[in-house]
């Protein structure tokens, strides 16, 4: 079996701290929003 790649790997805390976000509450839709456009879904999850 391929072994997953490193950035599905990120245990979903750390992806979280790397986008400013409070794990418990998310952020607000708009802010989300925004985020995700400038740093797409992978940027974050691979600590870049």
């Amino acid at each position: 079996m391929t072994p997953v790649p490193a950035p599905y790997r990120t245990p979903a805390g750390e992806v979280a701290t790397a986008l400013g976000t409070d794990a418990e509450r998310g952020l607000a839709g708009p802010e989300a929003a925004v985020r995700l456009k400038r740093d797409g879904p992978r940027r974050a999850a691979a600590g870049r």
